[in-house]
């Protein structure tokens, strides 16, 4: 049983059952998850999700803006996935943390589950891998839209240098850089967490090629294309700066004959 975490709310919600249903058609799955309340309406008839209802609205939040409010009012929002975090640690040993905008492909491998509930792993993060590392001295070397925190000191860390304006961090995602200099972990490797960020500039975007279809599914190189990181369904006050990405993902798949990847299509196509 996979213990994830999420944020779900009225403009996140049809991505988050994306994730929902794509995790689950490999894997069984809990989730703790922080909504507000539009989304715990539709979420409550869900068994294996636990609710926690700490966000009154997503009106008027955004992190892809220069409107200094609206950032303000979605860090605020996206804080609330430590809550989730620390709750799954509490009942569980541990929490993935997987954004709402995450879907899977692939199975999560064995030897990750591993790392995952390893007691001796703090955290089990995902690097940028922009090649850029002038950008992520800046936003940091880690995403933060997939990680399984063990540590509960480190988890403290992370929200205390997150919520502190005066420390200057990008986001949650320089901190969890910082949090983690005094703790075990480890890393995943480039076919998790797969963002358009790995692709959008001149000296990365010949990864692109190394995409592609063997035996029905979806690979990057040799390894199984995980899980992409891309919004797919939410509605944004900003350039979707994925589309190239999520539309060669939807391709791949549509070339395959995956039961799987025709229903995650199917959910693309009707909620777009």
């Amino acid at each position: 049983m996979i213990r994830a975490c999420s944020v779900a709310t009225d403009s996140s919600l049809l991505e988050f059952l994306l994730l929902k249903a794509t995790l689950e058609s490999y894997h069984d799955v809990s989730w703790t998850v922080s909504c507000d309340p539009v989304a715990a309406e539709k979420l409550i008839v869900y068994k294996n999700v636990e609710l926690l209802r700490l966000i009154e609205s997503d009106r008027d939040c955004s992190h892809g803006t220069q409107n200094e409010d609206k950032t303000k009012k979605f860090t605020q929002l996206a804080m609330t996935k430590f809550d989730a975090v620390e709750r799954s640690i509490a009942q569980h040993g541990y929490g993935l943390f997987l954004d709402a905008d995450v879907f899977f492909t692939n199975p999560i491998e064995d030897r990750v589950l591993r790392l995952i509930e390893n007691p001796d792993i703090d955290a089990v993060l995902c690097p940028h891998m922009t090649n850029n590392l002038g950008l992520e001295t800046q936003v940091g070397h880690y995403n933060t839209g997939m990680f399984s925190l063990r540590s509960i000191d480190m988890l403290r860390k992370h929200v205390s240098l997150s919520s502190n304006p005066a420390n200057g961090f990008y986001t949650d995602q320089q901190a969890i850089q910082f949090a983690a200099y005094e703790h075990t972990i480890a890393g995943l490797p480039i076919h998790y967490n797969i963002g358009w960020w790995r692709f959008n500039e001149k000296f990365n975007s010949q990864r692109l090629s190394l995409f592609r279809v063997d035996d029905n599914k979806i690979k990057f190189g040799d390894a199984p294309a995980v899980c992409f990181h891309v919004h797919t369904l939410k509605k944004l006050d900003y350039k979707n700066y994925g589309t190239f990405l999520l539309d060669r993902v939807v391709s791949m798949m549509k070339s395959c004959d995956n039961e799987n990847y025709a229903t995650t299509v199917r959910m693309i196509e009707e909620c777009q």
